[in-house]
């Protein structure tokens, strides 16, 4: 039991980089949609 958790505990250890970039990658990609459809709706508004 001690030693999976033990093993668990690494192999999140190990995968917590890829995940916190894999996390910031999907927050900048949903604040750019956010952005551009944002920008898109300012642009049709203003003409």
């Amino acid at each position: 039991m001690w030693i999976e958790l033990t093993e668990a505990a690494q192999t999140v250890w190990t995968w917590l980089p890829t995940i916190t970039n894999v996390a910031r990658a999907i927050t900048a990609v949903t604040a750019a949609v956010i952005g551009v459809r944002r920008a898109v709706r300012d642009w049709r508004t203003s003409r």
